[in-house]
């Protein structure tokens, strides 16, 4: 993660993250080239993961685009899908099996597979809905863009045939 961030002149150092106790029980949040996480809110390691990786898709994504919006709800609707990808409850290893189940197409195999982004849309809706502007229509938004950023698992796969290049795509 920490060199496909350095190919947009970001470098995640130890500053970059900062531990802060927090009134609302939110994972955190980042803005301004910080990572913030909730201490008090954060106390299984799992959790700690997840919001870890959550900010940095969003360091990522803001990182890699030039017309990413902090206010667009859809572009956050993407990063919140990109995120929730890796998301430890949604089971990305398992993710990844079943694609390669998919191809010989047992219906067990397409099951889980919907069930697995069952669990992508629903973490990325309960995410967006934190963001006050996006709340109202979170599904909404996320709907819009999931076909197109469910596949972009940039940086943690960087395939080049996934990888978003502009967010302009997903408007």
């Amino acid at each position: 993660m920490s060199n496909a961030l350095l190919s947009y002149d970001k470098l995640l150092k130890q500053q970059t993250v900062e531990l802060i106790l927090c009134d609302h029980f939110l994972d955190g949040a980042y803005a301004e080239n910080k990572i913030m996480l909730c201490a008090n809110a954060l106390v299984r390691r799992n959790d700690f993961d997840n919001a870890m990786k959550r900010m940095l898709i969003k360091m990522y994504d803001q990182a890699r685009s030039e017309n990413y919006k902090c206010d667009n709800c859809k572009h956050l609707a993407c990063t919140e899908v990109r995120a929730a990808l890796f998301n430890s409850q949604c089971n990305p290893k398992e993710r990844q099996r079943m694609k390669l189940l998919m191809k010989g197409s047992s219906s067990k195999a397409k099951e889980r597979l919907l069930a697995n982004e069952y669990c992508v849309r629903e973490v990325a809706i309960g995410h967006l809905k934190e963001k006050a502007k996006c709340e109202e229509k979170a599904e909404r938004y996320v709907d819009y863009v999931f076909e197109k950023c469910k596949n972009d698992t940039a940086p943690i796969n960087s395939s080049k045939a996934n990888k978003l290049k502009s967010l302009t795509t997903i408007m």
